[in-house]
């Protein structure tokens, strides 16, 4: 005698249900913390420029002290000797060397300021486009697919058997 058509994987397909929910929630989640990510990193590019502008004007200005020691210390004495200008040579030398380095720093970050949003846009913006309209696009009409899917397999999964059909007798 039967009993019915043997549906035993609706829990399952519940299950499945559930994760995909649960995969929509995560994923959209995730778009939104990486761009918001990728924004943060373009607002810190920003405020290391600003920083490396004034790295700049601040080692301009030690170049500008380092050379008054050094004038400064230049002129002869009262014993008509030279004084020892090494230390002022010294810090004329690490001043410049400062400033260059300073200098290619803000190179370095106006290059990556230029060069990130094109990176966003060929690595970030396309795949994550396409990925927020599965989820909220694709994805909830197969979740609402799949609820009514389950809805009618609950039904017929508990719905009584049919009666037994009669037999016809050849006689």
């Amino acid at each position: 005698m039967e009993t019915g058509a043997g549906v035993e994987a609706i829990q399952a397909l519940a299950d499945w249900y559930a994760a995909l929910t649960e995969f929509r929630t995560d994923g959209g989640n995730a778009v939104t913390s990486a761009t918001l990510a990728l924004q943060r990193a373009a607002d810190w590019l920003a405020d290391q420029q600003k920083h490396w502008r004034q790295e700049i004007r601040r080692a301009e200005d030690r170049i500008v002290e380092a050379r008054n020691a050094l004038r400064n210390k230049q002129y002869e004495d009262y014993s008509g000797g030279k004084p020892d200008t090494t230390v002022e040579e010294k810090n004329l030398k690490k001043a410049i060397a400062y400033l260059e380095f300073v200098e290619e720093q803000q190179r370095v970050t106006h290059r990556w300021m230029l060069k990130l949003p094109t990176v966003i846009e060929d690595v970030y913006s396309g795949p994550s486009r396409n990925l927020t309209y599965f989820l909220d696009g694709d994805l909830p009409r197969a979740l609402a697919l799949l609820a009514r899917q389950l809805g009618a397999l609950e039904q017929y999964a508990a719905a009584p058997p049919p009666p037994p059909s009669p037999t016809r007798d050849a006689s």
